[in-house]
């Protein structure tokens, strides 16, 4: 049985935390866009430590002082994802 190729992403994950709006990006592999979008969320389940709860499209942490969810996922080529791998 053949492996699927990997594909590479980019996430963008917003961040509100407090008065505080951000976002963050990351990189990821993943068979094709479903994949990359549940590791993006997987990431997010542990963005930071404690409890998360889910709530609508996002989790929140601290008794609601942070939420985050993911805002955009893309495909990028092999060398966009080598070269944004070493700076994010």
């Amino acid at each position: 049985m053949q492996q699927a190729q990997q594909r590479y992403f980019t996430a963008e994950i917003f961040v509100r935390n407090g008065e505080y709006e951000y976002t963050k990006p990351m990189v990821l592999e993943a068979e094709n866009l479903d994949a990359a979008i549940v590791k993006a969320d997987e990431h997010n389940k542990t963005y930071y430590s404690g409890e998360a709860d889910p709530w609508d499209v996002g989790y929140f942490f601290h008794a609601g002082c942070v939420y985050v969810h993911i805002r955009n996922v893309a495909e990028i080529n092999k060398g966009e994802y080598d070269v944004l791998r070493r700076f994010i």
